[in-house]
């Protein structure tokens, strides 16, 4: 059983980076589950969503569509999302992600 998360930022927040390993096939059902009870948190309704498909330099990494899929994405109807591929030890993806996030909440997205 999921521990749910537990939040006290007395605000509501404006954006969630969630990272996942997406080399780790047999985590990503853990994964989804996690990542959709934080999206239901009173303090997360109206935030924007990024996710880090991570471990992209790794052997067997799923790309941005499996990870999508895998995660269930395409129920996110009600908030902005979107997925970048990346390799967090080699900086590949992650510039190009927080230019998404930054770019999204200054055009009031968040």
């Amino acid at each position: 059983m999921l521990e749910k998360p537990q939040f006290s930022v007395g605000r509501p927040v404006s954006a969630i980076i969630y990272v996942v390993d997406s080399s780790d096939t047999d985590r990503l059902v853990t994964a989804k589950d996690e990542f959709h009870a934080i999206l239901e948190e009173e303090e997360l309704k109206g935030a924007v969503v990024l996710i880090f498909a991570n471990k992209q330099d790794l052997p067997g990494a799923l790309d941005d569509p499996a990870v999508t899929e895998a995660l269930e994405l395409h129920r996110i109807k009600n908030r902005q999302w979107a997925i970048f591929k990346t390799s967090a030890i080699k900086g590949e993806g992650l510039f190009e992600g927080l230019d998404w996030l930054s770019n999204t909440l200054k055009s009031g997205g968040g």
